[in-house]
């Protein structure tokens, strides 16, 4: 990628098959349906083609614990503790950091019958395993069915943080068979068998990451907005190990757009409330939401160059794709995933009445999403944002490529004399590539 010419954000080209299919959401299908390998230990539950609008919180697909992976075990037979594979990183520094945390350690929360790690608001238990399970689908709808928008050439270690159930760190280890793949969370909810060059991690990135300098050819992170409180270290220490030339990718969804879903929910709803409540709670808490985590002077400021974003508008209509009924299930069955804790613990709430309010946004929420014409536009924001490291030969101004809802930019930051250029900029694969600057 030059330095001086805007290039564009494109896919790298699909050279195989999918791991797996994601099925119809027919009448009569399920994930669990999908092969007995993939079945869970717990029952299968069916991914429901009707939303269900009843009291009390909801979960769909496959149920699986703490154990368990959509990845039949054919995949990856080996046992997560016993790697014939070598790793690169075992030393002193690194057996003895935080990298280590027994599971034994971990403190689980159990309020309102949801299970949370410590102070972070997002729940871990199988009710959200399940919802990671469809969010991991509709990420790889949005972008081609890669996992990835980065080409990798020949990568050796390749570091998922925010990992969760570890079906992107499976996928590149499939991918990748000689690369060392490093999936870490701060809740122990990994698979428990893993492939030879797959590696499960207790580590809380918001301490100082105590891994080898200039050793990883890609740091992923995805789905993670109100994740950290403090986003410039964890991007200064994604810096800090990427090697010279390698990347950071960040991915999540946009709820805060001006076409999103709230943009259709009636004025007068108590869902409006709820939503500025959440916001609030979440800021006094520290764990700052509106993807302001995806912000292209946040890379640069830590050190990356060639910083760009791709957008993907993904439809919320079940009538139309299989991918936007899998969407639609993600975001009601997140509703109280994301809510409950912050405004049970902030803003007065009670569970009950949350959860009263998340009944009445089902409805509003399925009656646009099966209304021929406002469900025209009535869809979900998935970003990336990724950023290289710069080899150590490279000039320092190197243009970063900054972009909000409306424009893209060059900036330079490390001169605040040049001039910025707006750019055309090309989103979604649906845009005119962009020309030379």
């Amino acid at each position: 990628m030059g330095s001086g010419a805007h290039a564009e954000f494109a896919l790298p080209k699909r050279d195989h098959e999918s791991i797996r299919d994601v099925p119809d959401l027919d009448d009569e299908m399920s994930i669990g349906d999908q092969s007995s390998e993939q079945q869970s230990t717990d029952d299968a539950s069916p991914i429901l083609t009707d939303l269900e609008l009843d009291e009390g919180p909801k979960t769909t697909g496959v149920y699986y614990d703490d154990t368990t992976s959509t990845y039949a075990r054919s995949h990856f037979p080996a046992s997560v503790t016993d790697h014939g594979f070598h790793r690169r990183f075992d030393d002193d520094a690194t057996v003895n950091s935080n990298r280590s945390i027994a599971p034994a350690e971990v403190e689980y929360v159990w309020e309102n019958g949801r299970r949370y790690t410590g102070s972070y608001f997002m729940p871990n238990d199988k009710e959200e395993q399940t919802r990671l399970l469809l969010v991991s689908e509709c990420y790889r709808s949005a972008f081609g069915e890669e996992p990835t928008t980065v080409t990798l050439e020949n990568p050796t270690s390749i570091l998922d943080i925010g990992t969760g159930t570890g079906e992107w760190a499976m996928d590149m280890a499939e991918r990748y068979p000689d690369c060392e793949v490093t999936g870490t969370d701060i809740a122990d909810i990994f698979p428990k068998y893993a492939g030879q060059n797959l590696f499960w991690e207790i580590d809380n990135a918001e301490l100082e990451w105590l891994r080898p300098p200039d050793s990883y050819d890609l740091v992923h992170l995805r789905n993670m907005d109100g994740a950290f409180k403090d986003w410039p270290f964890v991007y200064e220490q994604a810096f800090k190990v990427c090697k010279p030339g390698g990347w950071i990718e960040v991915m999540d969804y946009d709820l805060w757009h001006s076409d999103n879903y709230l943009a259709h929910v009636p004025p007068e709803s108590g869902v409006h409330r709820c939503a500025r409540d959440w916001k609030e709670a979440a800021m006094e808490s520290g764990y700052t939401i509106e993807n302001h985590h995806l912000k292209s002077e946040l890379l640069a400021a830590a050190g990356f160059v060639d910083v760009e974003m791709m957008e993907s508008d993904m439809p919320i209509n079940p009538k139309k794709l299989s991918s936007g009924h899998l969407l639609m299930k993600a975001i009601l069955d997140g509703l109280e995933a994301h809510a409950l804790r912050l405004l049970t613990s902030r803003k007065g709430y009670t569970a009950e009445e949350l959860r009263r309010e998340i009944k009445e946004f089902r409805k509003v929420f399925t009656n646009i999403a099966l209304d021929n014409k406002k469900s025209r536009t009535f869809n979900m924001k998935m970003k990336a944002m990724r950023g290289r490291k710069p080899l150590d030969s490279e000039p320092p101004n190197v243009p970063v490529y900054a972009h909000d809802a409306h424009e893209a930019r060059v900036v330079i930051p490390q001169n605040p004399n040049v001039e910025e250029d707006p750019v055309a900029f090309a989103v979604g694969g649906n845009a005119n590539a962009p020309a030379p600057i």
